[in-house]
């Protein structure tokens, strides 16, 4: 598709091929499923990770991890049958920021308790352990 000649380490394996590798790059292979999962194409997701300058939206990390940024979206758009429907992507995430918010559930509620928790710190507990004349150590 790009007509360029690419390294053999730019090639996924495949066990089921003469040469042992896929017929697509990495990147063309990424860009399939992203298409097919999240029904954004690949020049969309490129002008995503423009529009973030290549970071994670939340964390402003790059990712060095194999997938590379994740596209997100909001879980209650779309049926299950349909993971998203391409109009409820909210960016791209890496995956410790799109874990975070997955174990969250979606909920943001429950993102800005942990966020006020967070900055509280522990005061509360030591608050409570002094009151009660109890040392922590």
């Amino acid at each position: 598709m790009w007509e360029q000649w690419l390294p053999e380490d730019s090639f996924p394996p495949n066990s089921n091929a003469r040469d042992g590798l896929r017929s697509q790059c990495k990147p063309c292979v990424a860009d399939e499923r992203r298409a097919r999962i999240y029904g954004i194409i690949g020049q969309a997701y490129r002008a995503l990770l423009d529009l973030q300058n290549g970071v994670c939206y939340l964390c402003r990390e790059v990712s060095e991890g194999r997938q590379g940024l994740m596209v997100d979206h909001d879980h209650s758009c779309c049926s299950d049958s349909q993971k998203t429907c391409g109009f409820c992507i909210r960016g791209l995430l890496c995956w410790s920021c799109n874990a975070a918010i997955g174990h969250a559930k979606d909920r943001a509620e429950l993102l800005e308790r942990m966020s006020m928790y967070l900055r509280v710190g522990a005061d509360h507990v030591a608050a409570y352990l002094a009151e009660k004349r109890i040392a922590a150590t």
